[in-house]
């Protein structure tokens, strides 16, 4: 064989150790870009989730202040979706700010939130879903103490956030299927 041939010889592709490298890099970035694109998105609906808590904390404290009382639940229930915008699971026209697909159901209370408006209005916007196993948290929820999962015993606006902190409030439950927190601003 010559040696002059043999310098000049092409190299014609890539080896297959080439191949699996280069794809293998692929890989590894596209999981660091899903698992940062998951962070961001979880991020966005906490900082949605404790803003609408903090402004529902805001009006009903407005509301005492003014009327010396929170405004009346008028559903029959403990426990009201504090404004507006909710998805209804139940099918009805109002909107429901917790399903878990049973019997525990939080729905808006149309005049509750009318009485409340008279101090201000919460963000309509369209509200970001929490899903834990098969249950969907939606929104703030103003609980009385007689709420039977209301663990607090006070007035308390709740909120879900996934993690296990709570931005504002404290704690109330954490789930373990989904790292979920439902978190709690007492009114009193």
């Amino acid at each position: 064989m010559n040696f002059l041939n043999f310098t000049q010889q092409k190299h014609r592709g890539f080896t297959i150790v080439e191949l699996l490298i280069v794809i293998v890099v692929i890989a590894i970035l596209a999981a660091i870009t899903i698992v940062a694109y998951n962070g961001v998105q979880q991020r966005a609906v906490n900082s949605v989730a404790e803003s609408e808590a903090s402004q529902a904390v805001k009006l009903l404290k407005a509301y005492y202040t003014i009327n010396g009382t929170y405004p009346a639940i008028t559903n029959g229930a403990n426990s009201v979706c504090v404004g507006e915008g909710f998805t209804s699971y139940t099918g009805d026209a109002n909107g429901d700010c917790w399903d878990s697909k049973s019997s525990v159901v939080r729905s808006v209370d149309p005049n509750f939130n009318a009485t409340l408006a008279n101090v201000g209005v919460m963000n309509s916007a369209s509200k970001p879903t929490i899903p834990y196993s098969t249950v969907s948290f939606t929104g703030p929820v103003f609980s009385t103490p007689s709420e039977a999962n209301n663990p607090t015993g006070t007035y308390v606006v709740r909120y879900w956030v996934y993690g296990s902190t709570c931005p504002i409030g404290s704690k109330i439950w954490a789930g373990t299927v989904v790292v979920t927190s439902q978190c709690g601003i007492g009114l009193e």
